[in-house]
């Protein structure tokens, strides 16, 4: 099971959106409990294409079929804001940190000065992850999360490039 990172492309629309809904439908990681509609991810995808926005997909070269992602999306002209995801059977292989140390090095060429982040605080995986990697918490906003009936806290973090 070989794992490729590529840049975003339209032939990889339905796909990405197919791991961004299985992700979330695991109800742990994400502040959605399923991925976006279709209608929603096409223009986000065409726009970051377009706009060259630090993004990464973690492609599997057998199935050709998106396992992973890590994207930083504009929060202000010199601020990123990251998104991770990686498929539940592609976890604990490294994935996850070599798409943030890649898209850390996209933002710098891309101009941020900074990449912000929003994790789960019951997330202690992710949390352990971006602190290995330079990020700090800058704050903690208790219960900043409900979504159906789960209710978390929510962990901001940054780390400057």
């Amino acid at each position: 099971m070989e794992v490729t990172f590529i840049e975003p492309t339209e032939a990889y629309i339905i796909s990405y959106s197919e791991a961004l809904d299985a992700v979330a439908r695991e109800k742990i990681y994400l502040a959605k409990l399923e991925g976006f509609p279709i209608e929603e991810t096409i223009p986000f995808m065409r726009n970051s294409i377009q706009k060259k926005i630090p993004f990464l997909l973690a492609v599997n070269t057998d199935t050709n079929q998106v396992v992973g992602w890590c994207d930083a999306q504009p929060k202000a002209e010199e601020i990123g804001y990251l998104g991770l995801g990686v498929l539940k059977d592609y976890r604990g292989k490294g994935i996850g940190k070599r798409l943030v140390r890649a898209i850390l090095e996209h933002g710098k060429k891309f101009g941020y000065q900074r990449i912000d982040l929003e994790v789960r605080g019951s997330n202690e995986r992710a949390i352990g992850l971006y602190l290995s990697m330079g990020f700090s918490e800058v704050g903690t906003v208790k219960n900043g999360l409900t979504i159906g009936n789960i209710t978390d806290d929510v962990i901001q973090m940054t780390i400057k490039l």
